[in-house]
């Protein structure tokens, strides 16, 4: 989840995985890894536009194992722009984004909140995505590499 996202694209350089399942995922530029939590990683982050220089694209470009996004298309913290590179760079064959409308960046609060069968729905491909579930893998991709929810 969020910051989240950047980390866990890192840590699949070191750990083996065969899937990502990414929610409202941040991408930052490398040299924010490096510097503690606080003022000086604030400042690298808040630069204009500075997650176009991550290194995560290109790491998960190199991704051999499936990758779920799931984004809220009212999200004001994460830039839209980030999920679309993200799901630029995925691996193809099984990848997807969801697409969630009227949702903003605290997805799983705004999905707990909202019908039972949708965050059913969500955790189902989630699932899919971890477990390695080919058909529930392909099915979160109705479109090329895109679904809504």
């Amino acid at each position: 989840m969020s910051m989240g996202g950047y980390v866990a694209v890192r840590l699949s350089q070191t750990v083996s995985l065969n899937a990502l399942v990414m929610i409202a995922p941040a991408m930052y530029v490398g040299q924010a890894f490096t510097v503690p939590f606080g003022p000086a990683f604030s400042a690298i982050i808040r630069r204009h536009e500075s997650w176009r220089d991550s290194d995560a694209f290109d790491i998960l470009r190199r991704f051999g194992g499936r990758v779920l996004i799931v984004a809220g298309e009212e999200d004001r913290t994460i830039p839209a722009g980030v999920i679309e590179a993200c799901a630029d760079a995925m691996p193809s064959d099984c990848s997807a984004v969801i697409s969630l409308p009227g949702v903003d960046h605290f997805v799983m609060s705004r999905l707990r909140a909202g019908p039972a069968d949708r965050l059913a729905g969500i955790l189902d491909r989630m699932a899919a995505a971890l477990l390695g579930d080919d058909q529930g893998c392909a099915s979160a991709i109705s479109a090329p590499g895109r679904a809504e929810a």
